[in-house]
């Protein structure tokens, strides 16, 4: 009887065993599975975006740049659309329909003009380049670092840069007359609730869209009025979507001490 009972033992171990690593094998090869179709998700992903968007969004030089880098664009967007569904939804609502108005970026649309509408391409096909655009670094072009860099010097040598001897940009009266309203907008405003300094956040881009859009500015004036706007592009985008009155504050606070230093560089 006692040998009997051992060999029970015995046996039920060895089934547990498998059983085991059965279930484990199992769940090893499930893991496996989810990693490799992520992965060819992604692969897939970078494969469209470089078949329907690299033609226009990586150019190789300055002179060849016909629309915006893509990590351009992934820098304008995501500030706002800080959600992988959201990001995706508004790129891919951008794409089948740019209008100037719905645009975050006036001066890529001042420099380039509105895209033609990709409605061509399968909905499928989209979301899985937007969704790959979110989840991963883009490529900077290499000219795009040395590009700015001339920009930023440019500005320095004629302007701002809390040099008040140096010699400012001359810009439309217009500019001038809303960046004083601006200011005394950021200078008066009190937000209450989240939701005030999400609505500043709009207004201070809107009015910050006109001045790009404005064609009364030309050549190296309407340069440099893109590049200081590009200085405070994040923080407008972030304002628009905050989450809470003390970063709301910290961002105002950042804003309007950006967009008072206007002043020291165009007149």
């Amino acid at each position: 009887m006692r040998t009997l009972s051992i060999i029970i033992v015995l046996i039920t171990a060895v089934f547990s065993c498998k059983n085991s690593n059965s279930s484990v094998l199992k769940n090893s090869q499930s893991k496996s599975l989810i990693v490799n179709k992520a992965f060819t998700e992604q692969a897939e992903g970078y494969k469209l975006m470089k078949q329907n968007c690299y033609i226009c969004h990586m150019a190789q030089s300055k002179e060849a740049m016909i629309a915006p880098p893509l990590f351009r664009i992934k820098e304008h967007y995501l500030p706002v659309y800080q959600a992988k569904s959201e990001f995706s939804d508004a790129i891919i609502k951008w794409v089948l329909n740019p209008l100037e108005e719905n645009s975050l970026m006036p001066g890529a649309i001042r420099k380039f003009e509105c895209m033609p509408s990709q409605a061509h391409i399968p909905r499928e096909t989209l979301v899985k380049i937007a969704e790959y655009i979110f989840d991963n670094e883009m490529e900077k072009p290499g000219f795009f670092n040395k590009m700015h860099g001339n920009n930023q010097q440019r500005m320095r040598a004629r302007g701002g840069e809390n040099d008040p001897h140096s010699k400012k940009w001359k810009v439309d009266d217009g500019v001038i007359q809303t960046m004083i309203k601006l200011k005394e907008m950021l200078g008066s405003f009190e937000g209450q609730k989240v939701e005030d300094f999400q609505k500043l956040g709009i207004d201070v881009f809107s009015i910050s869209k006109k001045i790009l859009l404005n064609k009364n500015n030309e050549g190296e004036a309407w340069d440099q009025i893109h590049i200081f706007f590009n200085k405070i592009e994040n923080d407008m985008h972030s304002l628009m979507s905050v989450k809470s009155i003390e970063k709301g504050k910290a961002l105002t606070y950042i804003l309007q001490k950006k967009i008072n230093s206007f002043d020291d560089t165009f007149e």
